[in-house]
C-alpha cells in the first residue's frame, strides 16, 4: 500500500498539483486512470459515449494534472429528471478516481466543490457505496434517501450450486438438496395476469415510447426522464452489452416496455431486468413483469437480478417469487435550489422510481 502523503511532502505536492476543468485532450488519460483504480479494461470509445454521447447536457470534469500526468479526476454526468412538475438537469459525480499515492490529500474535495462554484447546478444526485456516501455527506453536503433495492428470483439453484461447490462428488447431490428449498422460496404467490396483454421485441424505441412517457409522466413524483433518446442511447447503443427492447401492448396500443439483458456468468446463466415503466395500471404492471419471466427462461436464465425502487412494482416482485437481497448502494441528492424542489419531499423513498437505467454500471 502506497504511503501518505505527510508534512513537507504534502505542502510540496498540494503547490504543485494543477486543478483544471477537463479538456478534450484528456479522454485517453482519463479512461486509463479510471481502468488503473478501478481494475477496469474499458475502452475511450465506451468512454466517450458514456460522457460525450449522452443525450442532454454531456457531462463536466475536473481534472487533477501533476508534472503534466493527470492523477486524479471527478467526473459529473448530466440526466434529465422529472422532479415534481419540472424537467431538471441532474448531475451525478461518477467514477471519481485518484491514484493511491494522492489519496487522502484533499483534492477530492476541491474538485467536487468546484463543480459548485463553476456550474449553476439545481440538483445533484448519485448512487454512492458506503464509503463514498460518508465522503459526500460530511464534505458535499449530499443527504442520502434510502439504500437502492436489489431483488433476486432463482430459476435454477441446482445448476447454480454445480457451478459454484468446490468438492467435485458433491455437486449433484447439493444441486439436488437445494432444489426443494429453492422451489418454495422463490414460488410465485399468486399467477400472473398475461391474457389481453402482447410482448413485441423492437430493434429500438420510436415515438410510441415518447407518446408512453407523456402519459405516465405524471405517475410518480420524481424519475428519470425515460423518453426514445435516452432510452435509445442507454440500451441500443450501449458498447458494454447488449439489451433486448420489448413493448407491451393491450389492443394493438404500446402501454409500455421493458429492456432485459442475459448473460453467461461463473455462477451461471444470469438475467437482468434493466428497466421497465407501464401505465399506472396493476394489471398492465404484473403482465410487464410476466412477460420478462417467460422471456429469461425461454434465454435459459438460471436466476434473474432486478434493481427496483418503488412501492408499487416492489409489491409486484415479491408477489412472483423475488426475494430483496442486501445492497450496499445508496440513493443520494443534494438540493441546490431549494426554492423550485422539496428537500422533505425527495427525503421520501416512496416518491422515487428507481431501476438499473438511473445506474451508470449497468
Amino acid at each position: 500500500m502506497a504511503k501518505r502523503l505527510k508534512g513537507k511532502a504534502l505542502e510540496e505536492f498540494k503547490n504543485a498539483v494543477k486543478l483544471r476543468p477537463f479538456e478534450s485532450r484528456d479522454a485517453e488519460p482519463c479512461n486509463t486512470l479510471y481502468n488503473l483504480v478501478f481494475k477496469q479494461e474499458r475502452t475511450v470509445d465506451q468512454w466517450r459515449w458514456l460522457y460525450e454521447e449522452r443525450p442532454r447536457g454531456g457531462h463536466a470534469t475536473f481534472v487533477a494534472e501533476l508534472d503534466g500526468e493527470i492523477i486524479g479526476q471527478y467526473p459529473t454526468v448530466f440526466t434529465l429528471y422529472k422532479l415534481g412538475d419540472r424537467e431538471v438537469l441532474a448531475a451525478d459525480h461518477i467514477d471519481a478516481s485518484m491514484k493511491r499515492e494522492y489519496q487522502g490529500t484533499g483534492v477530492y474535495s476541491k474538485m467536487g466543490n468546484m463543480h459548485h462554484e463553476c456550474f449553476d447546478l439545481v440538483f445533484g444526485m448519485g448512487f454512492p457505496t458506503p464509503i463514498y456516501y460518508r465522503f459526500g455527506s460530511k464534505t458535499l453536503g449530499y443527504i442520502g434517501v434510502s439504500k437502492v433495492p436489489k431483488w433476486l428470483k432463482i430459476f435454477r439453484s441446482e445448476r447454480i450450486i454445480e457451478r459454484t461447490v468446490p468438492v467435485k462428488p458433491f455437486v449433484k447431490l447439493a444441486g439436488a438438496l437445494c432444489k426443494p428449498a429453492t422451489q418454495i422460496l422463490f414460488r410465485a404467490k399468486e399467477k400472473i395476469p398475461l391474457e389481453g396483454f402482447a410482448f413485441e421485441k423492437v430493434e429500438a424505441f420510436d415515438g410510441r415510447v415518447d407518446a408512453l412517457w407523456e402519459r405516465v409522466k405524471e405517475d410518480r413524483p420524481f424519475l428519470l426522464v425515460r423518453d426514445s433518446a435516452f432510452l435509445n442511447w442507454r440500451f441500443r447503443k450501449n458498447p458494454f452489452r447488449r439489451f433486448d427492447l420489448f413493448h407491451l401492448l393491450r389492443g394493438g396500443e404500446v402501454i409500455g416496455y421493458v429492456v432485459c439483458t442475459v448473460a453467461a456468468f461463473k455462477r451461471g446463466r444470469k438475467g437482468f431486468l434493466a428497466d421497465l415503466l407501464v401505465i399506472r395500471d396493476p394489471e398492465a404492471e404484473k403482465a410487464a413483469i410476466g412477460f420478462a419471466l417467460e422471456h429469461f427462461r425461454s434465454c435459459g436464465a438460471d436466476y434473474v437480478i432486478c434493481l427496483m425502487l418503488d412501492k408499487y412494482y416492489m409489491d409486484h416482485l415479491k408477489r412472483f417469487g423475488f426475494v430483496r437481497i442486501p445492497t450496499r448502494t445508496f440513493l443520494a441528492f443534494k438540493n441546490f435550489n431549494p426554492g423550485k424542489i422539496n428537500s422533505e419531499k425527495l427525503c421520501i423513498p416512496d416518491n422515487w422510481y428507481i431501476s438499473g437505467a438511473d445506474a451508470d454500471w449497468v
